[in-house]
């Protein structure tokens, strides 16, 4: 990823979250209108239309976390991108005859909506940088949602039933594995970024290393701006001359 798409995807996860926060706000008004009875015939279709916005702020946010550091290619884009259109339409359908959705409009949505909440979801999980069982963890990760959505999509198109266990027992997976990853990057996140031998050894060796996690980065002396493609660090780098003596 080079610098301006770190920027980029650095901006549009402040835009979202900071539009996510903003919802939620909106969301708890909403929801004391409805409650005291001054919102009107529309208060179901507000508090609709604002949770489905909120939830499309957090998948934009979440993928762009994983942009930020350079994961899983273009999934994260795919993730958004789908995620969005689902709920898009959704918010369309909250504001139209119910009746007017024909069955395959709504099948072609919730197949969409769970493409694009696994690729969120496996986003989410590829930020942490991890290692040995942690790392077997998220890949385990990754197989269930995938199974989960392959399930999903085809229950939704053969309208099939009786797979409550098959759920149950898929979610119990991804449950733990999940919590193996989030325990991974807790122990990831409280270690030491360098000592001063490691950075003594570094320098020593000539070139250039990021300065959070170590990688050899290529070196440009065109540009100061510089971006880590290993950990998404971006940092600046002056050069100066000793003062005269």
């Amino acid at each position: 990823m080079t610098a301006s798409e770190l920027w980029l995807a650095k901006g549009v996860s402040k835009m979202a979250m900071r539009a996510f926060l903003g919802l939620l706000v909106v969301n708890a008004l909403v929801a004391i209108a409805a409650i005291l009875g001054a919102a009107g015939d529309f208060n179901w279709q507000v508090v609709g239309t604002t949770l489905l916005l909120t939830a499309g702020c957090l998948t934009i946010a979440a993928n762009a976390v994983a942009l930020e550091r350079d994961r899983l290619m273009q999934l994260p884009y795919v993730g958004a991108a789908l995620s969005c259109i689902a709920f898009g339409v959704f918010i369309f359908l909250i504001w139209v005859e119910p009746s007017s959705a024909s069955k395959f409009v709504l099948k072609s949505t919730f197949i969409v909506l769970t493409l694009g909440l696994a690729a969120t979801y496996a986003s989410v999980l590829a930020v942490p940088r991890l290692a040995g069982v942690f790392s077997t963890a998220r890949l385990v990760a990754y197989a269930t949602v995938a199974l989960l959505a392959g399930i999903t999509i085809g229950v939704i198109v053969a309208e099939a039933g009786d797979l409550g266990q098959v759920y149950a027992v898929l979610s119990v997976v991804l449950a733990t594995a999940t919590i193996i990853v989030l325990t991974g990057a807790v122990i990831e996140s409280r270690k030491p970024s360098g000592t001063p031998a490691a950075a003594t050894s570094l320098v020593q060796s000539g070139g250039m290393y990021c300065p959070a996690c170590g990688s050899a980065m290529a070196t440009s002396v065109l540009s100061t701006t510089h971006a880590c493609s290993h950990c998404g660090l971006c940092f600046t780098l002056d050069i100066t001359s000793p003062p005269a003596c």
